[in-house]
């Protein structure tokens, strides 16, 4: 395997997603020759004229051929990010989420493995463990206990890319994300939302301030999975943990962007329902170990860098 991307074919599903749109700038500046496949390919200034983009879904078999045929000669690599990650869309439609969050990784992987590829990098969720309690960060080997459509989705595709790895010859890395965030993310994420509130000049309202969280910046999440893509080939699967492996509660969280904000008044307040204590933190040492990885944003950089971001997309 080659110890580093110059020159290697790579193929991104949903690439003009959130994690898709910072992954590829860093795959571009270490050489790789990138094919883009996503429904909807970027336009304007986010449209790279260095990399292949292909319009197309990862549920239409022409659309997987045509972009297993556009990728050049080479030891290639694949990440696999198209997929569903909002809740309330999977469970709104749990069937459409299992056919796109676990069949269509499946066809994916199948058909990769028949072009005679076998890295796959494969993102995968904190939700699937089991909410600790007792502050204790969470191992990739503790218990699971997926809760809602989603995080069943994810824990099937992990599951299943595992076997299929174990009986067809591939090499699987499943990075389990923590709390991602970053500029570009989605609205409805709980940085995002306090942000919002701030930018508006309110103090954030938060609905679980208690909720402690591992917040992780999306430039850290991309280089994590660059990283994992340029470890050795071992026939089966992998699963790390992918996270700053620091705990924020969502009020500490919420503080600093009011803090941020020069919100003189008032503090973070509490919607709907009472805190919550849940823990969901992950201990990466073992990413460490294996990649040399480390997390350049600590959470107040990340805040800073995510708020000049939104504040500019308000303008």
């Amino acid at each position: 395997m080659a110890s580093n991307l110059a020159h290697r074919p790579v193929l991104v599903t949903g690439a003009a997603g959130f994690i898709g749109r910072h992954l590829l700038p860093r795959l571009r500046a270490r050489g790789a020759l990138v094919v883009a496949l996503d429904e909807r390919p970027p336009e304007g200034a986010a449209f790279d004229p260095n990399v292949t983009w292909l319009a197309g879904s990862v549920q239409v078999e022409a659309d997987l051929t045509r972009a297993l045929e556009t990728l050049p000669a080479g030891e290639a690599v694949l990440f696999h990010l198209a997929g569903w990650s909002h809740v309330e869309q999977c469970e709104n439609d749990p069937a459409g989420a299992r056919a796109l969050n676990v069949e269509a990784a499946l066809n994916v992987a199948g058909l990769w493995r028949a072009q005679g590829y076998s890295k796959m990098v494969f993102p995968s969720t904190a939700l699937v463990y089991a909410p600790a309690c007792d502050g204790r960060s969470h191992e990739e080997d503790d218990p699971v206990q997926p809760a809602g459509v989603y995080t069943q989705n994810k824990l099937e595709a992990e599951q299943r890319l595992c076997a299929l790895a174990r009986v067809k010859g591939l090499s699987i890395e499943i990075a389990r994300l923590s709390q991602i965030y970053g500029p570009g993310a989605a609205g409805d994420t709980v940085v995002a939302q306090a942000i919002g509130h701030a930018l508006a000049g309110d103090p954030p309202v938060m609905r679980k301030p208690g909720e402690v969280l591992d917040f992780i910046h999306v430039q850290d999440v991309a280089e994590g999975l660059l990283r994992l893509a340029l470890l050795p080939e071992t026939v089966g699967c992998q699963v790390v943990n992918l996270s700053s492996g620091r705990g924020h509660s969502v009020g500490q969280m919420a503080e600093m962007v009011r803090q941020m904000a020069g919100i003189h008044e008032g503090s973070p307040q509490v919607m709907g329902q009472k805190a919550a204590n849940k823990v969901l933190v992950l201990n990466n040492t073992r990413l460490k170990a294996l990649t040399g990885w480390q997390p350049e944003y600590d959470l107040a950089a990340g805040l800073a860098q995510t708020w000049q971001e939104m504040k500019g997309r308000r303008g």
